[in-house]
């Protein structure tokens, strides 16, 4: 995973150097260069996959324009020697949230936990526009909807969906009704994200970054989710 982001990467931007990152890569990712690497999950998550420790003259090319790109990437980190780490999920134990402006209720039960503003906005810059911004509304797919899905206002239709609002993948999803379950004996709703939440069918997810899975119109196949501008925000 990591060692194909860095190839699309030079790939893109350096096509001219490709040989050379080639020869490189033992360099940069030691003992894990290959396309299948065997880590513990504690590395990947939390303590970090090195890179760059020992990367040579050819890989040391490869490394300067790679810490470059890691002052905007949240899950590579610089070390105090100039080597880097990769991790899935550190970043948020090293910095805080962003701020939710979130509904308590009091004027309306039901907007009870509903986001109002994130970071300050209704919307995200993360997905492409679709035209609509010029009458003042953001596109669907960066439109900030439903709850942190920490809880959801009382009284649910079933008829209707209900909008969970995920920063891991920079999105809402959409989530529908399945059928009636329980929980330690409290009746309870089940509303299950099916088929329909990796579609790709509205065009602004479809950044046309990641390459080898894509349809025709160049997003990604159904069952995948181009989150290369989540990451690097």
């Amino acid at each position: 995973m990591i060692e194909l982001g860095v190839l699309q990467m030079a790939e893109e931007r350096f096509p001219s150097l490709m040989g050379a990152v080639a020869a490189g890569l033992n360099g940069i990712f030691g003992v894990n260069n290959g396309p299948i690497m065997t880590v513990r999950v504690g590395d990947l998550l939390f303590d970090g996959i090195p890179l760059c420790q020992n990367p040579g003259i050819i890989g040391g090319i490869a490394c300067i324009q790679i810490r470059t790109l890691a002052q905007n990437v949240r899950n590579i980190e610089v070390m105090e020697d100039g080597s880097l780490e990769f991790s899935v999920l550190r970043f948020k134990n090293n910095r805080p949230s962003e701020v939710y402006n979130i509904s308590r209720g009091f004027d309306d039960p039901l907007n009870l936990g509903i986001i109002s503003t994130y970071n300050g906005s209704i919307d995200l810059n993360t997905w492409e526009t679709t035209g609509n911004e010029s009458d003042g509304e953001p596109s669907i797919c960066n439109l900030v909807r439903g709850t942190d899905t920490g809880m959801f206002p009382p009284f649910v239709d079933k008829e209707k969906p209900i909008y969970g609002f995920n920063t891991d993948i920079c999105r809402v999803v959409e989530l529908q009704y399945l059928e009636e379950t329980s929980h330690q004996g409290i009746p309870a709703l089940r509303f299950v994200a099916g088929e329909w939440f990796l579609n790709n069918n509205e065009g602004c997810y479809c950044l046309n970054v990641t390459r080898g899975i894509n349809a025709e119109d160049g997003c990604l196949l159904k069952g995948a989710i181009e989150l290369f501008n989540c990451v690097g925000e």
